[in-house]
């Protein structure tokens, strides 16, 4: 009897997982996203053209997203459903268009198949050797427009943290050789800070002057120096050893509401900054030179935290705060009493 059981729970047992075994090998077909994307080494390895996914109105686009039908064992399409396993997103080369290393004369448009040629019929897993079968991918075709670029010798431009021109500047090279669209305006900018600025004062310092050009960022390395007086700042490092806080309200609130301090840890910390004399001048004789921001739903919160930020001068020419700081103080606001305020009156 007991020997009987035993083997009717056996077969149950094998029975379900020949089930389940046989469910998940069942062929099933659902539609899904795929995200397809150019080379990104291609600007690299041949700088020469310009590479462009189109969209449904020939303007470039960085990728496309196309909806695939695909079909598989029913274990796996479920496992992609529920993110387990992730498509392996195609990547369009010079070789899937048919190009290898030659380059058209002229801009020129081609139409690549999604299933036939780039997919060549399977969907690709990542880290996995197995895929799924495509039946269809909507839209069907993608546009890819190769353009021919020429290269040319670009002027370096040396600008100041605004992006203002920096007079007298000397580069070397002064001219970067830089590959663009026929007919396209380029400009090589080397931007630089305060410190570089005084820093090329001294002599030539490596910088990075950047083109942006063919849509894409090209970057060179060059060298550049300013001469004596030129680095748009005036005096040395000024300091400010007691700096003070001061509040900016809502409209309404000021005089309704008092600020007091639960913890102002850093705010009577040393201040550095350098600049312009008019720039530093104002920040010298400034009333406040941190500034705490109030806001009306503070009133409603038992302590607020919040990061202070510096009054900076609204005069002409450069300025920076040498040693910033990020401080963050914790405050509540407590109401004002009517005797108060009229007393402040």
């Amino acid at each position: 009897m007991w020997s009987r059981i035993q083997t009717i729970f056996t077969v149950i047992i094998l029975t379900c997982f020949i089930w389940i075994f046989a469910e998940r090998q069942v062929t099933r077909s659902i539609e899904t996203p795929l995200d397809i994307r150019l080379d990104e080494r291609m600007a690299e390895t041949h700088p020469g053209f310009l590479v462009e996914i189109l969209d449904e109105d020939d303007e470039p686009v960085q990728g496309i997203s196309v909806k695939l039908s695909i079909s598989g064992p029913t274990g796996r399409i479920q496992e992609l459903q529920e993110g387990r396993i992730v498509p392996r997103e195609p990547v369009i080369t010079l070789e899937t268009l048919g190009l290898g290393n030659s380059v058209p004369r002229e801009p020129q448009i081609y139409e690549i198949a999604v299933v036939r040629e780039l997919l060549e019929g399977e969907l690709s897993l990542e880290g996995r050797d197995t895929f799924f079968q495509v039946t269809h991918a909507e839209p069907s075709r993608l546009r890819i427009r190769v353009t021919p670029l020429e290269q040319r010798m670009t002027s370096v431009l040396v600008c100041d943290m605004w992006r203002d021109p920096i007079n007298n500047a000397e580069t070397e090279p002064g001219q970067v050789p830089t590959w663009v669209i026929p007919g396209e305006a380029a400009e090589a900018r080397v931007i630089l800070g305060l410190d570089q600025q005084i820093e090329a004062t001294r002599g030539y310092i490596p910088v990075t002057a950047t083109v942006l050009a063919a849509r894409r960022e090209q970057s060179f390395a060059v060298e550049v120096r300013l001469p004596a007086g030129e680095a748009g700042l005036e005096g040395e490092t000024g300091t400010i050893s007691l700096p003070k806080l001061g509040e900016a309200w809502p409209a309404g609130m000021r005089g309704q509401y008092r600020v007091v301090m639960e913890d102002d840890t850093g705010v009577r910390d040393l201040i550095q900054y350098r600049g312009s004399s008019a720039a530093m001048r104002e920040f010298e004789t400034a009333h406040y030179h941190w500034i705490l921001e109030v806001y009306p739903e503070d009133r409603n919160r038992t302590t607020v935290n919040r990061v202070l930020r510096y009054n900076l001068p609204n005069a002409e020419g450069p300025f920076e705060i040498v040693n910033p700081k990020r401080i963050m103080v914790s405050f509540h606001l407590e109401e004002v009493s009517p005797s108060e305020n009229s007393l402040d009156r």
